[in-house]
């Protein structure tokens, strides 16, 4: 039977289209601001890093579904699309870092007792979104890496099919 509500593919592509939606508007009244242009450009970029984010979170969330698939039917064909999905979030973070510049500290962590989100280390290692850019590459290359274990039929590449859920 078919799902009937919220699901997290749902949520994120509605997110995405409500801030792209969000960025095109406040992008098109630029024109009609004729006072505080300095203001209105700080919160388009905003906005722009915010578009940007949901990007980002879209890909890497539907690319963890396609793995999710691959653990149920084996079907390589699921693994080269969250491959695909997965360097497309990577490309999504690296212009986020490009537009946030040094700024928006704090914005990248979320540290409580039971959560380092999206790190260990929170503030103190990823105080920008510039540090976090390069665990994401890790992480890409290390998904690439064992696609490749596997495509290769390494003798241990049964064993890397559970290590790919914990990438995400």
């Amino acid at each position: 039977l078919p799902h009937h509500g919220e699901t997290p593919i749902g949520v994120s592509d509605e997110t995405l289209e409500a801030s792209r939606r969000a960025l095109e508007a406040a992008e098109a009244a630029g024109p009609f601001v004729t006072k505080n242009q300095s203001e209105y450009a700080r919160v388009v970029n905003d906005m722009r890093a915010i578009s940007l984010l949901m990007q980002f979170y879209n890909a890497k969330t539907k690319a963890a579904v396609e793995t999710m698939l691959y653990g149920y039917d084996r079907d390589v064909a699921h693994l080269r699309q969250a491959e695909a999905l997965l360097a497309e979030s990577v490309v999504r973070f690296r212009a986020l870092t490009d537009v946030a510049g040094p700024s928006y500290r704090t914005a990248t962590s979320m540290e409580t007792a039971q959560r380092r989100i999206p790190f260990r280390g929170g503030m103190n290692q990823f105080p920008n979104w510039q540090q976090c850019l390069p665990m994401y590459e890790k992480e890409l290359a290390t998904f690439r890496q064992r696609i490749a274990q596997l495509s290769s039929g390494a003798a241990e590449a049964e064993n890397m099919v559970s290590n790919l859920d914990g990438l995400f």
